[in-house]
């Protein structure tokens, strides 16, 4: 995966740079931003292949609305404490995946899994 890009959309800056290192490895780019302007602005200027946002910085409502405009982007939800009934209404939304921000194997996991995503990983 490494010719890819991923968007980290993090309430918290702590947590974000450690989502973000822990993506480094697997991603050409990372970018990270703090709000949804920002992270639609990142998802357009980087084209970027996966956008990982956080529950607590944007809510489902605008994460549907990020996955119907950017359908080539995919969506992980991150957040504190996921459950399935968030898992559940995040996947409704559109998402990936939603999970806790340090589980980078089920980030990984979900981008693996879009047939979008990887044969757009092996034109790049």
């Amino acid at each position: 995966m490494q010719s890819l890009t991923v968007v980290v959309a993090h309430a918290n800056n702590v947590a974000a740079q450690q989502l973000s290192n822990g993506l480094r490895a697997h991603f050409r780019k990372v970018a990270q931003v703090s709000d949804h302007t920002e992270l639609r602005e990142a998802i357009e200027r980087n084209r970027a292949s996966l956008a990982v946002v956080d529950l607590d910085l944007i809510p489902l409502e605008q994460v549907k609305e990020i996955c119907a405009d950017f359908s080539a982007t995919g969506v992980v939800c991150v957040h504190r404490a996921p459950d399935y009934e968030m898992w559940s209404d995040a996947t409704k939304a559109g998402a990936l995946e939603c999970c806790h921000p340090s589980d980078i194997p089920s980030i990984l996991n979900a981008m693996r899994t879009r047939p979008v995503l990887r044969g757009r990983a092996v034109a790049a």
